[in-house]
Parts: C-alpha cells; sequence; structure tokens
C-alpha cells in the first residue's frame, strides 16, 4: 500500500500596510522582533528580513511610504 505525503503550502501574503506596521512596532516603538512576530503570528525570520530592509532604505515592499503614518493595521486580520 502506497502512501502519499502532501506537503500544504505555508506562504502567506502579507498586505503592504500591514508589514508596514509590524517594521513601525521594531524599530520606531522599541519592540522586538521576536515579540512582534508571535503576537500578529508571523515567522520571525519575516519581520527581521522586513525590519532590516527598511533600516537600510531598501523599498522593496514599498514599505518606506506606506510607514508614513497609516493606521494600526495590527489590530486587523490579516
Amino acid at each position: 500500500m502506497a502512501m502519499t505525503v502532501v506537503f500544504m503550502s505555508s506562504n502567506k501574503h502579507y498586505t503592504d500596510e500591514f508589514r508596514a506596521e509590524a517594521v513601525r512596532h521594531v524599530i520606531e516603538r522599541g519592540f522586538t522582533v521576536v515579540d512582534v512576530a508571535t503576537r500578529i503570528e508571523i515567522p520571525k525570520h519575516t519581520l527581521y528580513g522586513l525590519a532590516q530592509a527598511a533600516k537600510k532604505g531598501n523599498d522593496q515592499c514599498r514599505l518606506g511610504s506606506v510607514i508614513a503614518g497609516r493606521g494600526d493595521y495590527l489590530n486587523t486580520a490579516r
């Protein structure tokens, strides 16, 4: 009897606003990457990469324009 293993994709897509707010909590508000990632249930390496890109000025996710002053998106569903 053959067994087939099916792997579910864990790729989640987050809005630019959600990413920007997460990065804002790390950079501007001083929370740790681990604390924020745990609270909003995203991989810590994902948030770390976004925060590092924002600190370097890399606008890969259009974070620079979104971080500029939008509302608090961490309290909304992804």
